[in-house]
């Protein structure tokens, strides 16, 4: 499973190949906290320019249903 969130780049401090827990807070989105709702690992961040916002994918870790269960 592939989950795409999207954040504020001015505070993002996390990497490619970082673990991501369900239900952690991994950065904010005009003021609002962006939380994970899988666990898994960030696979790429995209920058966009234009809005100032990071595109981060995550994709689930081997065996996780949608349900965050394995």
């Amino acid at each position: 499973m592939i989950k795409v969130l999207r954040v504020d780049a001015s505070n993002f401090n996390k990497n490619v190949g970082d673990v991501v827990k369900k239900g952690e807070v991994i950065g904010y989105l005009k003021n609002l906290p962006v939380v994970s709702d899988i666990n898994g690992i960030i696979d790429c961040i995209y920058f966009d320019e234009d809005n100032h916002e990071l595109e981060i994918v995550i994709l689930s870790r081997n065996g996780e249903n949608n349900e965050g269960k394995f």
